[in-house]
């Protein structure tokens, strides 16, 4: 009966054309001499830009509901609220000490905090906007969250595993050169790329491959110089790709400045857009913030859905102890990033009351909802341990009914 459910799980999930990546466009920052620029790239490769204060910014990354863009400023030591949309700054997240000075990375953790990692420094802000400083760290070029562990990966010429509480490290692998933007992990390989230092130097994009401890250039390119803040535009996709911004235009190099795709599948880049006036520091995926905990008390966490394009479409919210890997195929491709086990069955199937609640539902006219995880009676057995979900959106226009996957996320309980 049980392998009977899950069958028609797989089928289920086995509903969509192969090409699956996010539609909704990209945002940048940059850094210049010429003034900083908020950019916005559809997917088309048209670009609308918008100078934002005095001095570059370096990051930018979706907030909670999927909406605004945050940017950190190094003149006024504050993390802007941007909105996308309306190419305008609507608001201050948080501000305060040297929070906003030459900010090397910005990533939400699983409880919704969001980290920030500044020359040496690491801070925590909540999600109501109140900073700590977390401590000191190496001096790091690049962050991002592993989602296979829910701990911090940095880099400079190593890259470590960073522990959020301890700050204890764990280096992964050396032989990295590091400058602007995110870094960027691959969860169904263990794969992470790098950004590189620093303009036309003959590489591009620096990777650790998974099992080994020496980073490999994977990209080398006289067009592209310099991959800052690479994204993989989605995990479940058919064939993967990343999508990054790019160093500035020189007349020398015609063809760089802007931003590029890279399919995973060959290495090869191609430009979507062309940015000639200031180098793309850091980009974003807009709206990618599909699937977002956050924690609400021990034990206890929000599980925000938010996927716009989707607006009243019918979700499964599937939770799993064992992991993400092997994803699942699909006769069209794609994969599905998540184990199929015990949890998962009983989740899908609306059966996990009263410990996850709002697994199987509808989303509102934005394509928002909200599940619950509640395992407060029994925290102390579980701290340590870690689950995943994905969320799949269903549509009767689409075929055999499904519209979206969403990237895999990590929940601990720490």
């Amino acid at each position: 009966m049980r392998n009977t459910a899950i069958l028609a799980l797989v089928v289920l999930f086995a509903a969509s054309a192969a090409a699956q990546y996010h539609t909704a466009g990209y945002a940048s920052v940059t850094w210049s001499s010429g003034g900083p620029f908020a950019l916005k790239t559809d997917m088309n490769g048209k670009v609308t830009s918008v100078k934002i204060g005095s001095s570059s910014h370096y990051q930018c990354e979706m907030d909670d509901n999927n909406k605004l863009v945050l940017i950190p400023d190094n003149t006024s030591s504050a993390i802007w609220q941007f909105d996308p949309v309306v190419m305008a700054i609507t608001g201050t997240l948080a501000s305060g000490g040297a929070l906003g000075t030459y900010v090397r990375g910005m990533n939400y953790d699983h409880n919704g905090d969001l980290y920030v990692a500044s020359s040496t420094s690491l801070f925590r802000v909540a999600p109501g906007g109140a900073i700590t400083t977390v401590g000191t760290i190496p001096s790091t070029s690049h962050m991002g969250v592993d989602v296979l562990t829910g701990e911090l990966l940095i880099s400079s010429s190593a890259l470590y595993r960073l522990d959020r509480h301890t700050l204890a490290l764990n280096t992964l692998g050396t032989g990295f050169a590091g400058r602007y933007g995110d870094l960027v992990q691959n969860p169904l390989t263990g794969d992470i790329f790098v950004p590189t230092c620093c303009g036309w130097s003959g590489y591009s994009l620096h990777v650790l491959k998974a099992g080994t401890s020496v980073a490999s250039i994977y990209l080398a390119s006289n067009d592209l110089a310099g991959a800052y803040g690479p994204n993989l535009d989605r995990v479940s996709a058919a064939n993967p790709r990343l999508v990054t911004g790019s160093h500035v235009w020189a007349a020398s190099h015609p063809n760089s400045g802007g931003m590029w795709y890279i399919d995973l599948t060959t290495g090869l880049p191609q430009r979507l857009a062309k940015w000639q006036q200031a180098t793309i520091a850091d980009s974003t995926i807009l709206e990618s913030r599909n699937l977002h905990s956050v924690r609400t008390a021990t034990g206890m966490y929000d599980v925000r859905i938010n996927i716009p394009s989707d607006g009243g479409n019918s979700y499964i919210l599937g939770f799993s102890f064992t992991g993400v890997v092997p994803a699942l195929p699909l006769p069209d491709g794609r994969r599905l990033p998540l184990v199929v086990d015990n949890l998962t069955f009983l989740t899908v199937n609306n059966l996990s009351a009263p410990y996850f609640t709002g697994t199987v539902g509808t989303l509102d006219a934005f394509g928002m909802a909200q599940a619950k995880v509640n395992v407060s009676a029994f925290y102390n057995l579980l701290k340590g341990m870690k689950l995943w979900m994905v969320v799949v959106t269903l549509d009767p226009k689409a075929p055999l009914g499904l519209a979206t996957i969403s990237d895999p996320k990590v929940l601990k309980f720490d």
